[in-house]
């Protein structure tokens, strides 16, 4: 194998949230998420302790923008749900739920540049 099969290694954007009560409407990070590199890949896993929806809230040159990915709409309570979503130069991230619950597990990893 030659030095194009190295890859870095994924890096965590968000910190890790973990077994922590959320009250909707708030955004889950205080501050929003940023890439080190764009494009790029967020990879997003979760699990919440509540049925629900997860928004993403997108700001790109001060223009808010709501995505609700399929995947991360009716989502059961207990259930691990894994997907992505791309991230362009000057976008700002963030995610809101729509139920009170515990957040039993929340992260968001920027994969390797190259693959976006």
């Amino acid at each position: 194998m030659g030095s194009d099969y190295i890859r870095s290694i994924p890096q965590v954007v968000g910190a890790e949230i973990f077994n922590t009560s959320y009250t909707t409407p708030a955004t889950l990070y205080t501050t929003a998420l940023t890439p080190n590199h764009t494009p790029t890949v967020f990879e997003i896993w979760l699990c919440m302790s509540v049925g629900g929806n997860l928004t993403i809230q997108r700001i790109n040159n001060s223009v808010t923008v709501t995505e609700k990915p399929g995947v991360a709409q009716g989502l059961t309570a207990n259930e691990e749900v894994a997907f992505e979503i791309r991230v362009h130069a000057g976008d700002t991230i963030n995610f809101i739920y729509s139920a009170n619950c515990t957040i039993l597990s929340f992260s968001v990893v920027e994969l390797d540049s190259e693959l976006a």
